[in-house]
């Protein structure tokens, strides 16, 4: 697919701003670190260490009853509240085959009375690599 020049030139002034926006953050902490006395990286890197183990248990526990939480949703079709929290069962998303009932339309062209178009939207990625 070729792109369009103009869409060219703002997707590499993107890049551009991501790249600048990347290197300021990386030299705003490495100008912290730099800043902050040897005494203080050290006792950071024990606090680190000390809490690495405990963050990781944590978290797991927290991907562990989450996965329950959600199967028992899923099983039981229903949600509730609790303790702040709030899981909400939703049906799945219903899709259409459109080039089929695009088909269908010129057959009984009243379908097209219950047909709804969505406002057009934009998403910028990462491009995968040619």
């Amino acid at each position: 697919m070729d792109t369009n020049p103009e869409l060219e030139v703002l997707l590499l002034d993107l890049r551009d701003a991501q790249d600048t926006l990347k290197a300021v953050l990386t030299e705003r902490d490495r100008q912290r670190l730099e800043a902050m006395p040897e005494e203080v990286r050290q006792q950071l890197e024990v606090i680190d260490a000390e809490f690495g183990p405990l963050v990781l248990a944590a978290t797991t526990t927290h991907t562990k009853v989450e996965e329950q939480a959600r199967k028992w949703v899923l099983e039981h079709q229903e949600g509730g509240k609790a303790a702040g929290l709030e899981a909400t069962f939703s049906n799945g998303r219903t899709t259409w085959d459109t080039k089929g009932l695009d088909k269908a339309m010129k057959l009984i062209p009243g379908l097209a009375d219950y047909r709804k178009t969505g406002d057009p939207y934009v998403t910028i990625r990462k491009a995968a690599k040619e």
